[in-house]
């Protein structure tokens, strides 16, 4: 039962990841419906708008994101891998102390 019930999750996440993502495709501060959505992703006659919205400012955000948090992701497996510590976090290698350094110095830099 128990074993079944872990195969199951992962499964049922990753099916709600396609659907979380076409939720970021409609909403923000400026709400798309549904159908608008489809026809701008088919390359169906809809709005200059709507498809410049969709194509060039959500879809490549989220799916950035979509990478990023994978990524960060398998670095913290790798980490807990690596030291064969299931609680295994960034202060082991000093990476908080180096983001801080990162932090004060980005505003410096832009």
């Amino acid at each position: 039962m128990l074993r079944t019930r872990r195969s199951v999750l992962p499964l049922c996440l990753l099916a709600l990841v396609p659907a979380l993502l076409f939720v970021g495709l409609c909403c923000g501060s400026f709400p798309i419906s549904v159908g608008d959505v489809v026809t701008a992703l088919l390359g169906g006659e809809t709005t200059e708008s709507t498809r410049v919205i969709v194509t060039d400012f959500r879809l490549p955000r989220l799916f950035t994101a979509l990478l990023v948090g994978g990524g960060l992701g398998v670095c913290g497996l790798i980490t807990q891998t690596l030291f064969e510590n299931p609680l295994a976090d960034p202060s082991l290698f000093g990476i908080h102390a180096g983001a801080a350094v990162g932090a004060a110095i980005g505003p410096l830099l832009w």
